[in-house]
């Protein structure tokens, strides 16, 4: 912080308030030295004066603040312009200072240079090179593989297993609670066999061979799948059938019942004798 007590100063920082100031000419005074006079002149559009008590004079008489006998109201016209300073209306910026001196000496400048050597980065990073170029290999090459038609038929096979696996366990959702299917659990194992890239291509006559193989089991696949699905159907309605017919034979029994009741107390109602129950 700044150790200048200058009262004009503080009143130029807006520390002190403007209407408590007795005498605000120093503070106008001071800033009319830090600032050129013809900024002043063009800003409040005035003529050309000495010092600051001409200046307030004129500022005044602008403004229309006279005393009496038509003496301008110097201290008025000083609280406006100081409340032009302090409210923002007189903009101001701040120069910067005369270089006294050069900031960046040459003794700096080549330690700097020293960083950014290219052919000094350039070297160090061959010789990084060279020491991992020199370090033996400890991993095993092994040539590429790729998977037999073998290990794809597994794969299909595999996919179509639990395709249908899957479609049994939701068409067995829709049975009893009470019935709980057992399963064992089979443990699958899966091998692949491994050849070399230099595999000799098919001929025409056997892709066309295989294209047909694959194509009938495709159908034989989808035949036992419909296969399935109509069996799971077939035992659907079976239950239901017969959860329909017990519905059926369980009301019927009621109404047995019923009827059973209503005849015999029509029974008991005729077979009343008024002369020998009446008393």
């Amino acid at each position: 912080m700044s150790r200048d007590t200058n009262p004009s100063s503080l009143v130029l920082r807006n520390c002190i308030r403007i209407e408590t100031i007795e005498n605000p000419v120093p503070a106008i005074e001071l800033l009319l030295n830090r600032c050129s006079k013809e900024q002043m002149m063009l800003q409040y559009n005035l003529s050309d004066f000495k010092d600051v008590n001409e200046f307030l004079s004129k500022m005044a008489l602008k403004m229309g603040s006279l005393k009496k006998g038509g003496i301008p109201d110097i201290n008025k016209a000083a609280q406006r312009i100081l409340s032009d300073w302090t409210c923002g209306r007189l903009t101001y910026f701040t120069e910067p200072p005369e270089r006294t001196g050069e900031i960046i000496s040459t003794e700096l400048l080549t330690q700097m240079k020293a960083a950014f050597d290219i052919d000094g980065l350039l070297k160090n990073e061959d010789e990084q090179l060279k020491d991992l170029l020199n370090t033996p290999l400890t991993g095993i090459s092994l040539p590429a593989s790729i998977p037999t038609q073998a290990d794809m038929d597994l794969d299909k096979d595999e996919n179509i297993s639990e395709d249908e696996n899957n479609l049994t366990e939701e068409m067995n959702q829709d049975d009893d609670e009470n019935h709980q299917p057992t399963a064992k659990d089979s443990k699958k194992v899966r091998f692949t066999v491994q050849v070399n890239d230099k595999t000799k291509h098919l001929s025409k006559k056997q892709a066309a061979d295989l294209a047909d193989k694959e194509h009938d089991n495709e159908i034989r696949r989808s035949v036992k799948r419909s296969n399935l699905v109509r069996q799971q159907e077939f035992k659907k309605n079976k239950k239901n059938k017969k959860r329909t017919e017990k519905s059926v034979s369980n009301l019927g029994d009621a109404l047995d019942s019923i009827i059973r009741l209503t005849t015999t107390s029509k029974s008991k109602d005729d077979s009343y004798n008024f002369e020998t129950d009446f008393v």
